[in-house]
């Protein structure tokens, strides 16, 4: 019928218009909500202690993968399951890196963590993020953290990480030359193991 298909071209044109972030798992997500101006993903109240309380956070709801037996995340143990991707590019009015790196609604993360069981956090100067007993946001520079209870999530959430970063350095790379502004060198900057000077 008429209704059928018109139905179905919207949902068509919805999931093209979103490629990270498939039409048919945003239900799965229920009453848990993300603002693009915040860096934490917020879960119901009762989740939400675990976030503020956990090193990385709630987990943002990824499915947990199988403890691997690769013998490379055996050797690496903990220090490789986690890293920061120093993001590089300080949060302003204009280019807005934050929401480039989050996306709509949070949906760039939500996407690798529903990918890969991963969880991510991003924290530092812009991120909005609010840390430590006077619930600021750090002086630290702007960068995402990711965990994951295996070697194999944590990869592939590295390389998810790494695809959208280097999407996001394109467009700062157009944003500046469109602005007449001189664009810095931008490559994805990776630090595995716990964050610098972190206990």
């Amino acid at each position: 019928s008429a209704g059928g298909q018109a139905s179905a071209g919207g949902a068509k044109k919805a999931v093209e218009q979103d490629a990270w972030w498939p039409q048919q798992r945003r239900a799965a997500w229920g009453p848990q909500q993300w603002s693009a101006k915040d860096a934490a993903w917020r879960g119901p109240s009762s989740s939400r202690q675990s976030w503020w309380s956990g090193p990385y956070g709630y987990e943002t709801g990824g499915a947990a993968k199988p403890q691997q037996s690769d013998r490379r995340g055996a050797a690496a143990g903990w220090a490789k399951s986690q890293g920061q991707f120093f993001i590089g590019i300080e949060e302003d009015s204009k280019f807005k890196v934050t929401r480039k790196v989050l996306g709509p609604h949070g949906q760039h993360m939500k996407t690798i963590a529903e990918a890969s069981g991963a969880k991510l956090r991003l924290r530092g100067r812009g991120s909005g993020f609010l840390e430590g007993p006077e619930r600021r946001e750090s002086e630290d520079e702007l960068m995402l953290c990711v965990s994951a209870a295996d070697w194999e999530g944590y990869q592939e959430a590295v390389r998810l990480v790494r695809e959208l970063l280097e999407r996001v350095y394109g467009e700062y790379r157009a944003f500046c030359q469109k602005s007449g502004i001189d664009a810095p060198h931008l490559k994805v900057n990776l630090h595995d193991g716990p964050r610098p000077g972190s206990r």
